[in-house]
């Protein structure tokens, strides 16, 4: 609320009052901005944190499928020892 000052208004107190009003808006302002700043690193923060966690899970499965056989190559291995079984005259059971 802006309370007139008393007696004659002059320029220059008018400039005051307006100086008044847009300091007031630019702490304000500046404060707002600050808020928005420390909201967004903490959020950033968090992402950041998740992105390291997916980053390990994904070296991790990495290192299991570089350890597991796929399933084509293991069929084929399989019928190749079905064939060299039967050459070899082995019974399996």
């Amino acid at each position: 609320m802006v309370t007139m000052p008393k007696g004659k208004m002059t320029l220059e107190k008018l400039a005051g009052m307006v100086q008044q009003g847009f300091t007031s808006i630019e702490n304000s302002f500046n404060q707002r901005i600050d808020a928005l700043a420390a909201e967004l690193r903490e959020r950033l923060d968090r992402l950041e944190g998740r992105m390291d966690s997916l980053e390990t899970e994904i070296a991790a499965i990495r290192r299991q499928l570089n350890n597991a056989v796929y399933q084509p190559e293991l069929h084929a291995i399989e019928r190749r020892i079905v064939t060299l079984e039967r050459k070899a005259g082995i019974r399996t059971k």
